[in-house]
């Protein structure tokens, strides 16, 4: 049974542009990775972008909820950038460690390339850590870095890369090795080795799981850019078509994905806890 719930309009356009301004005139908390940039709420404090998105979450969720504190930081962020988010669950510790409860994502700007700019949800579950699922080889240090070509290069362990920008940088060619590349695979590594989903191949223990092909019409539609064989299993719930004015909230357990489309949009992401509900 679905958990996604749609809260339609319950923002009005100049929240909507004030919460849009402050993300990018003010530099405090920032997260400056080359594919995406992130901006925390510092919840331990009564300031403006706080006590806005509290009385959205007041409008639409069960009094007693709390902002999930994890590897320092609350997990209320600003996001903006050019990553699919892959198949995965948003559990944190897991939820025989934790009172997980909801996660809710409020649009804030649109790409301006035309294309579905949505959220897909299965019909599966998750009780583990937090985690990513697929069936692909997984590389620890691995990360899709924009090249200076204007696309993209998987690099399967960014140590390696590092290494060979240091010891022989002019045999790299896909990007300008100065001090600032460097100094960005310094930030980048400890990133990729601490603050990524694990990863879960075998899908024994995703509730629901089948061993029925997803539908491929489906996939067409909303996630060519995943493999067949990491969707083998599931089952689709709905695909939610980004609108400004809305926020969604979903039980944490819930897989879920970004449908294929346009990227560069801006969205506020929540994880919460709720010490005084029992989750089933």
């Amino acid at each position: 049974m679905s958990t996604l719930k749609i809260h339609r309009n319950i923002i009005d356009p100049e929240t909507i542009k004030e919460l849009v301004d402050f993300f990018y005139t003010d530099k405090s908390g920032l997260d400056v990775r080359p594919d995406n940039v992130s901006k925390n709420i510092d919840w331990s404090k009564d300031s403006w972008d706080k006590l806005t998105v509290k009385k959205i979450l007041d409008q639409i969720l069960e009094p007693g909820y709390e902002i999930e504190y994890w590897m320092g930081m609350t997990r209320a962020d600003f996001r903006k950038g050019d990553t699919y988010f892959p198949i995965h669950a948003d559990t944190g510790a897991g939820k025989e460690k934790q009172t997980i409860y909801k996660n809710i994502l409020i649009p804030l700007e649109l790409p301006k390339e035309p294309g579905l700019v949505g959220t897909m949800f299965f019909d599966n579950y998750w009780h583990g850590p937090m985690a990513k699922f697929s069936k692909q080889p997984h590389y620890e240090c691995g990360y899709d870095l924009p090249n200076r070509h204007g696309g993209k290069t998987f690099v399967k362990d960014l140590r390696d890369l590092k290494e060979q920008a240091v010891n022989n940088p002019a045999s790299i060619t896909d990007w300008a090795v100065d001090n600032e590349f460097l100094e960005m695979l310094e930030y980048l590594i400890p990133l990729r080795l601490t603050r990524q989903n694990h990863p879960v191949s075998d899908y024994r223990d995703v509730i629901n799981v089948t061993d029925k092909p997803f539908p491929e019409d489906v996939r067409q539609k909303y996630l060519p850019h995943i493999e067949p064989e990491d969707l083998h299993g599931l089952s689709f719930d709905q695909c939610y078509e980004w609108s400004l004015g809305d926020a969604i909230s979903w039980d944490r357990p819930q897989i879920h994905a970004t449908a294929s489309g346009p990227t560069g949009k801006l969205f506020l992401t929540i994880f919460t806890i709720h010490n005084s509900r029992k989750n089933s």
